[in-house]
């Protein structure tokens, strides 16, 4: 029994990370540009695309913005839903 569960935990730990999220790049992008980021959030992956939102601050001022990955982690767009 131990076996079984150590193997199907095994099993469901590697599909998992097979499938991967491109939430690392996603918060890079706006790190890179100064912000300060909360974690993403995948909303949804569909074959090669993943959309994901992410809140972020600037000086004082919060935003949240609207991201599209492809399933390699390229940027496809950004748009800003809110700021203030």
């Amino acid at each position: 029994m131990k076996k079984f569960f150590l193997i199907s935990s095994f099993i469901l730990m590697s599909s998992s990370a097979l499938a991967g999220t491109c939430s690392d790049a996603v918060e890079k992008i706006f790190l890179d540009e100064g912000m300060q980021t909360r974690p993403p959030v995948l909303i949804f992956q569909d074959g090669d695309l993943q959309e994901y939102t992410i809140r972020t601050n600037q000086y004082g001022g919060d935003a949240e913005y609207h991201v599209v990955m492809t399933s390699d982690c390229k940027l496809l767009s950004s748009r800003v839903l809110w700021s203030e």
